[in-house]
């Protein structure tokens, strides 16, 4: 699969259409969840998305991505 490189595309937003059957994967998810918190629930709700974020920022599971992801 990832040898077609018109597979894969790049972004730095999430204002893009994504197709059925294709997969986002978001690096510092946590940027893009606190720039727009209802842009980004609405994106990863129409969409099956990975979404990565930086270590919580007191450690612990109840950090601030936690609380933001809970709200939602």
């Amino acid at each position: 699969m990832l040898d077609d490189p018109n597979l894969v595309e790049g972004h730095t937003d999430i204002d893009f259409e994504v197709q059925d059957g294709e997969l986002v994967i978001v690096d510092e998810s946590d940027s893009l969840m606190y720039s727009n918190p209802e842009k980004f629930r609405d994106f990863v709700a129409k969409c099956a998305c990975v979404c990565f974020t930086a270590t919580p920022d007191d450690q612990e599971l109840n950090g601030m991505d936690a609380k933001v992801l809970a709200a939602m």
